[in-house]
């Protein structure tokens, strides 16, 4: 048990988060208050994460490259698995792979044979961004939405590149506010 320093509440230790510099391994809040404290917080959480990534503009690939140097193995087999789960993904990757745009990486809205040269030129920075707000419907081999922005539902899939360009175009002007 251990008292969490927002509600005061005596909590069970599978109710905080791991936080490696702390005494005890754990966050000083729990995962519930912690989880009202960013929703209560978005918006100066957001603030310092853009403030720190600016500042800090290589971090995560320094991150990732020292994880692969130290566990290639694991890499290795981490990327044999997505493969193996996702082969679709990596045919439609080598049917685009002589179509690069200068500054630009390619998103596929649709991972159906069809589809696979009909891409959606955007910059890797938004690239990453879009994908934290879809989930791949693996039946369907395309994406859904997992946020709601007035115009889409959460879960809705995104079955035009129509669709999809207006979904990306919606989600980048609401998180650039």
């Amino acid at each position: 048990m251990k008292k969490c320093n927002t509600c005061g509440l005596n909590k069970s230790l599978y109710d905080y988060c791991v936080r490696k510099i702390s005494k005890d391994g754990l966050n000083y809040r729990g995962k519930d208050c912690d989880k009202l404290y960013r929703i209560q917080n978005k918006e100066n959480i957001k603030k310092h994460q853009n403030k720190f990534q600016s500042n800090n503009p290589n971090r995560q690939k320094e991150i990732q490259a020292k994880y692969v140097k130290v566990n290639p193995e694991k890499r290795k087999e981490s990327i044999k698995k997505y493969l193996k789960k996702y082969p679709e993904k990596q045919k439609a990757k080598a049917a685009v792979q002589y179509n690069r745009i200068n500054g630009f990486e390619l998103h596929h809205w649709s991972y159906n044979q069809e589809h696979w040269k009909d891409v959606i030129p955007i910059s890797q920075t938004n690239h990453i961004k879009i994908h934290k707000y879809m989930s791949y419907n693996k039946e369907k081999m395309m994406y859904c939405s997992t946020i709601t922005n007035g115009y889409f539902i959460i879960g809705e899939l995104l079955n035009t590149k129509n669709k999809h360009q207006e979904f990306i175009n919606q989600l980048l002007l609401n998180l650039n506010k």
